[in-house]
């Protein structure tokens, strides 16, 4: 880590007194941090020499940043304190991966993929993965948590747009907004006054309403360019906008005060607060003994604040904590993530199709099919290629 990064890091607690936080942005290319109150260019590199970064989101307790490359079609992460150490996280069974959240709290992955129309769930180190969504989903992109309350919220830009809200879990599924929507790309939540921002590039706004999606209000009318991403901190939103390559705020009240914080940023793409009061301290009902779950435990809206959960292809047991013994789903590709056929390895366990998002269906015997194409299966192992 070079002294300017440093230095950088250590005003994020500054940003509390000052008011003018941190920003970490995607820049394709790389990852950047800039301070608020530094000026219109000026930006320290975090990551470089990236292919096609689109989302980014950090655990500020483990100093780790995450961030999705879409041409290498991968989950990456780095250790703060060790920026030239980059390490796959997720490899295999992406395409499109637009969207990226973590759970600091139940220590989670969550992500959203275009092109697979998924949204998925793993660890932080990307293994016990399971497809929490494949139906009713077109383009999902913006993907933002909750864990404190066991929400999880994303936009879909596809023919019927919409964003909807669903437990952590993947229970309690709802849409709620489908009105006045066209491309909702931006999504950021207001912990303290429980209101949730979006942007929409199409329609050129930014609306706010409750988190259910009721009280919907106006911030900014339809005079923005290209919204993309969006962050809040205090009683300031920000946000990237891919016209004018920069980075935008208002006052998340009124639409007010209208300025441009950063300029001359190559391919902005998703933006965040690098603070840690952007990731508030909450009970954990997954903290002792990851919940009495055998795999993966995950937050939930409703009582007891947790469900056991199984990586997808490995059933849960009645006692509805423990996973089935045998393989469990997980991806590798030849040649890391450079491979350009990745592999991807899921349980069968007791006829259990697994992947359906995947067009996998029966044949005679114990032959499957994979969108037509037959697929070989040893050891109770489906081998997609």
């Amino acid at each position: 880590m070079g002294p300017a990064l440093r230095n950088l890091l250590l005003c994020s607690v500054c940003s509390l007194i000052r008011g003018s936080p941190l920003l970490l942005f995607a820049n394709r290319r790389d990852l950047r941090l800039v301070d608020v109150s530094g000026g219109k260019t000026n930006a320290t590199v975090l990551v470089a020499g990236l292919e096609d970064a689109a989302a980014v989101d950090f655990v500020f307790s483990e100093d780790l940043v995450y961030w999705t490359d879409v041409s290498e079609e991968a989950i990456k992460v780095i250790f703060l304190n060790q920026t030239d150490n980059t390490q796959n996280v997720v490899i295999g069974g992406l395409v499109s991966p637009d969207g990226l959240a973590c759970d600091w709290l139940g220590s989670k992955l969550y992500w959203t993929d275009s092109e697979t129309n998924r949204i998925e769930v793993a660890d932080l180190d990307g293994s016990l993965r399971k497809v929490l969504f494949w139906q009713d989903l077109d383009q999902p992109r913006a993907i933002t948590l909750d864990p404190g309350r066991g929400y999880m919220y994303w936009t879909d830009w596809g023919e019927v747009p919409k964003i909807e809200r669903a437990g952590m879990d993947g229970t309690k599924r709802s849409i709620i907004i489908d009105s006045n929507i066209y491309w909702p790309n931006g999504l950021t939540l207001d912990y303290e006054e429980e209101k949730l921002y979006w942007a929409d590039a199409k329609l050129s706004f930014i609306h706010r309403s409750n988190f259910d999606g009721t009280f919907r209000q106006v911030v900014v009318d339809g005079s923005l360019p290209h919204p993309f991403a969006l962050t809040l901190f205090g009683d300031m939103l920000y946000w990237t906008d891919w016209n004018t390559h920069s980075i935008h705020a208002c006052n998340k009240y009124t639409g007010e005060y209208r300025r441009e914080v950063h300029s001359n940023i190559f391919s902005p793409m998703d933006i965040h607060v690098f603070n840690q009061q952007r990731q508030p301290h909450a009970t954990n009902p997954c903290g002792t003994n990851n919940g009495g779950c055998s795999h993966l435990c995950l937050m939930s809206p409703v009582q007891p604040f947790f469900h056991c959960a199984c990586p997808t292809g490995v059933q849960l047991l009645e006692d509805g904590a423990k996973c089935k013994d045998g393989m469990y789903a997980h991806t590798y590709s030849e040649g890391a993530a450079k491979g350009p056929n990745p592999v991807l390895l899921c349980s069968m366990l007791d006829g259990h199709i697994p992947y359906p998002a995947l067009g996998v269906s029966k044949t005679r015997g114990h032959a499957l099919k994979v969108r037509g194409r037959r697929v070989k299966v040893a050891q109770k192992v489906v081998v997609f290629i």
